[in-house]
């Protein structure tokens, strides 16, 4: 039986359709979007599809829907129904606006991480998650952290190396040491998770040291 919409939902129906379709202009002017666009993206497709407007806009199912938005973003469905999914997991968790703030990136692994655990995020990960200056590789130590969770295919304990203040020629040239320490030979492959090419790339400049002044230092005259 065909769903019957009174007036009010046709008119929600109406103006959420204007958001979607805003939100997707949006995301094609920019190159390949942004994660806090995609992550509202996600928010008001689970309203759609909870709603079941798409039956108001001439659609015969949701997923033929879908596939009408995918042309438009050029994305695939599993991007999307990932989104949508991401929503689902932390709308009643942490709220629409906030999610949107963080999008779609920082979202998937705090989702990733309840899913794992099945406890909610502390209100301090989620305002790190908010945090524009806070990377995704950042949080994901921060979630580890928290969470204490640990790969199965790492040995040892997970440290927290905590932060400092750097000035721009600092950071710069840490940035630079760091750089060349990836591209030394053997090179660190890109493809390892973020933190296991921050512990090699320590672990290079632990040894370098230590070959050149470990010693001396042992001697006392380094």
């Amino acid at each position: 039986m065909e769903k019957a919409f009174n007036k009010l939902e046709k008119q929600a129906a109406s103006k959420l359709n204007k958001e979607v379709i805003g939100l997707l202009d949006e995301i094609k002017k920019q190159e390949g979007g942004l994660a806090t666009n995609f992550a509202k993206l996600g928010v008001l497709l689970t309203q759609v599809r909870g709603k079941k407007y798409w039956l108001l806009w001439g659609y015969k199912s949701f997923g033929e829907y879908i596939e009408s938005i995918r042309e438009q973003v050029d994305k695939g469905r599993t991007q999307l129904y990932g989104c949508i999914s991401i929503a689902e997991k932390l709308l009643p968790v942490v709220g629409e606006e906030s999610l949107s703030q963080m999008g779609i990136s920082k979202a998937l692994e705090l989702k990733k991480a309840m899913q794992l655990t099945g406890k909610k995020p502390s209100a301090e990960l989620v305002i790190k998650a908010k945090d524009a200056d806070v990377k995704v590789a950042e949080l994901k130590a921060s979630i580890a952290n928290e969470y204490h969770i640990k790969d199965s295919s790492e040995k040892g304990n997970w440290w927290d190396f905590g932060g400092f203040y750097l000035t721009n020629d600092e950071k710069q040239e840490i940035t630079d040491a760091m750089n060349v320490a990836r591209k030394t030979d053997p090179v660190i492959y890109q493809e390892l998770p973020e933190h296991m090419q921050r512990k090699e790339i320590l672990l290079r400049f632990a040894r370098e040291y230590l070959s050149t002044y470990g010693a001396l230092a042992a001697k006392g005259e380094a």
